[in-house]
C-alpha cells in the first residue's frame, strides 16, 4: 500500500463533491487505511475506506457529512502551500512546488 499522501496535523483544502457546504480549509485530524474500521461517532457503525486512505478533518461534525463518517476520500483533499517567504524568488517557489507534487490515486 502507498504512504498516505497528507498527515495528521496538516492543514489542508477540502473540495468535496458530495459535501460542497464543507468546502474550506481545515486541519487533519486522524487518517485511516484502505479497510474497515469502527465509527467512534455512531455505536454499531463501520467506516469503510475503499480507496487509499481517510481523512477525518478538525471541525467537521459528522453528521453535518453525506456518509455520515466525517471521513473524506483523499481526491476531496488538496495541498495547502505556504506563501513564500518575502526573499525567495520565483524559481525557487516553483522548484519546492514541484518538489512536493505527487500524483493522487484515483
Amino acid at each position: 500500500m502507498t504512504q498516505p499522501y497528507f498527515s495528521v496535523g496538516e492543514e489542508v483544502i477540502l473540495k468535496s463533491k458530495d459535501n460542497p457546504h464543507l468546502n474550506g480549509e481545515y486541519i487533519i485530524e486522524d487518517l485511516k487505511s484502505r479497510g474497515l474500521h469502527m465509527n467512534p461517532f455512531k455505536n454499531n457503525d463501520i467506516i469503510n475506506v475503499t480507496v487509499s486512505y481517510g481523512y477525518k478533518l478538525a471541525g467537521i461534525d459528522p453528521r453535518d457529512t453525506s456518509a455520515g463518517t466525517g471521513y473524506f476520500s483523499q481526491s476531496a483533499l488538496r495541498k495547502k502551500h505556504q506563501p513564500p517567504e518575502d526573499n525567495e524568488s520565483f524559481s525557487e517557489i516553483i522548484n519546492n512546488i514541484k518538489e512536493n507534487l505527487v500524483v493522487i490515486e484515483r
